[in-house]
């Protein structure tokens, strides 16, 4: 995982916990968090 200049311990995290989150499975998620609308994640396929 590279660094990530936006959020230092995002990158530090996910080489800690050796999870990372495809922003194609979050997208739609953070997109209405955006727009004012709380919808929660869908299950992840790693259980």
């Amino acid at each position: 995982m590279p660094d990530t200049p936006w959020d230092p311990e995002l990158a530090a995290a996910v080489r800690e916990h050796g999870v990372a989150v495809p922003e194609e499975r979050v997208a739609e998620t953070l997109l209405d968090e955006l727009a004012g609308k709380a919808v929660s994640l869908p299950p992840s396929p790693m259980g």
